[in-house]
């Protein structure tokens, strides 16, 4: 569980802080995939959050989506952390954008991981919808509950 100045950060937080970036990829009809740690958490893993927000996106709309989150003047670019990616040489081909409003709770950082790099397609990851972009508590999401 969270400690309280953790809570009161994110209770600060203005919602939809993340709205322009679900905008863009709703323009691009692209669906906002999570991989890495955020996607783990979802899986019922315990592993803590970091300030990367990890995002799949397909080879063919990458540049698209990183120009157009570019262009919002919200993001800039910005190395990635490698130290905290084991120096994994895949990782220095991954774009991080660091959210120049940076509000209290929201991540700062999202790295937009092609499918070519993550070795795996958008069109293969079966959606789940879930209710928010932070599992609050571990959970296990599932598309198929057995009755």
């Amino acid at each position: 569980m969270a400690d309280s100045s953790t809570m009161d950060s994110f209770r600060e937080r203005q919602d939809g802080y993340f709205d322009d970036v679900y905008s863009i990829f709703e323009a691009y009809h692209h669906p906002v995939v999570l991989v890495e740690d955020g996607a783990m958490r979802w899986m019922g893993l315990r592993v803590c959050l970091e300030e990367n927000l990890d995002l799949l996106v397909r080879d063919s709309q990458a540049d698209t989506i990183l120009t157009a989150l570019l262009a919002t003047g919200c993001f800039e670019r910005v190395d990635q952390d490698i130290g905290y990616r084991f120096n994994d040489p895949y990782t220095k081909q991954v774009p991080r954008l660091r959210d120049t409003r940076c509000a209290p709770g929201a991540f700062p950082c999202v790295n937009l991981w092609t499918e070519a790099v993550y070795m795996l397609r958008v069109k293969d990851a079966e959606p789940v919808a879930v209710m928010d972009i932070h599992a609050w508590n571990v959970n296990l999401v599932e598309e198929r509950f057995a009755t």
